[in-house]
C-alpha cells in the first residue's frame, strides 16, 4: 500500500498523547499510587497496540474493498484469518487497557487478569514470528 512510515509515526504520536491524557486522568482519580511515568509507559504500550490493530483492520478492509471494486475479491480463509486476528488482538488490547484502569482502583483483583491477557497475546502472536518477525512488536502490550 505504499510508504507507511508517516502513518505508523502518527499512530505512535496518537498513542503517546492518549497515554498522557490517561495518566493525567488517573492522577486525579486513582486510588492506588502508581507513578505517572509508569502510567504513561503502560498507556503508550496499550494504546499503541490497540491503534495498530485497529489500523490493521482498516487496512485489510480497504485492500479488500478495492479488490471488490475491481472484481478480484474472493472470500478466503486468508481474509477471514486477517480480520479475525485483528478483531481478537484489538479486543485483547482494549481489555488490557480496561484492566489497567481497574488495577489503579483495586490492584489485587485486576493484576492477574492483566498478566493472563498479556501472556495470551504473546502466545497467540508466536505463530506470526516466523513469517513476520516485526509482528512480534505488537505482541507485547505492556
Amino acid at each position: 500500500m505504499g510508504d507507511t512510515v508517516p502513518f505508523d509515526s502518527s499512530l505512535t504520536v496518537l498513542a503517546a498523547l492518549s497515554a498522557i491524557i490517561l495518566a493525567a486522568y488517573l492522577r486525579k482519580t486513582s486510588k492506588v499510587a502508581v507513578k505517572s511515568v509508569l502510567k504513561v509507559i503502560i498507556g503508550i504500550g496499550g494504546f499503541w497496540q490497540l491503534y495498530n490493530w485497529i489500523a490493521h483492520l482498516i487496512a485489510v478492509s480497504l485492500v479488500n474493498v478495492q479488490r471488490l471494486e475491481t472484481g478480484s475479491f474472493t472470500y478466503s480463509f486468508h481474509f477471514y484469518s486477517l480480520m479475525l486476528m485483528g478483531i481478537v488482538f484489538a479486543g485483547m488490547s482494549a481489555l488490557v487497557l480496561y484492566y489497567f484502569l481497574q488495577m489503579t482502583k483495586d490492584r489485587n483483583r485486576a493484576m492477574p487478569k492483566v498478566k493472563l491477557l498479556c501472556a495470551a497475546v504473546i502466545v497467540l502472536s508466536l505463530p506470526i514470528a516466523p513469517t513476520k518477525p516485526v509482528g512480534l512488536l505488537r505482541a507485547f502490550p505492556l
